[in-house]
């Protein structure tokens, strides 16, 4: 009968390191649950698929999905910096309304001697037009 063939291999100092950190890396996600999270979903992958599916059959998926995309679309064409500085106008705004109520006469006063407010106006009814386009 052949002998066993005995390998021998030392294990670098950096590869002492890496199993090292592996361990602790392992150790940290036990610690924190991650790990039985992974378990958890490595066990019951079947039933979690099925639980997807389902719910992106239903009828309004396909909508989110598209509505969800076109989202990201906007907000990725938008300026930021313009956005950051309409926000906090808005909120500047509410921060400082008051109960008062305004007419149309009011409102077209505030157009025609405020071109912020006039600009402001006009992107809201582009805005609601281009809704029912």
């Amino acid at each position: 009968m052949a002998k066993p063939i005995n390998y021998n291999v030392e294990k670098t100092n950096e590869e002492i390191n890496n199993i090292k950190d592996l361990m602790e890396t392992i150790r940290s996600l036990d610690e924190s649950g991650i790990l039985d999270l992974i378990k958890g979903i490595s066990n019951n992958y079947k039933y979690i698929f099925d639980v997807i599916s389902d719910q992106l059959n239903k009828p309004g998926s396909k909508n989110m999905a598209a509505n969800i995309a076109n989202i990201i679309y906007v907000l990725a064409n938008i300026d930021s910096e313009r956005l950051f500085n309409a926000a906090r106008s808005i909120t500047e705004i509410f921060n400082s309304m008051n109960d008062e109520r305004y007419g149309i006469a009011e409102l077209i006063h505030l157009i025609n001697t405020d071109p912020d407010a006039g600009r402001a106006v006009a992107i809201i009814l582009k805005m609601l037009s281009g809704f029912f386009k």
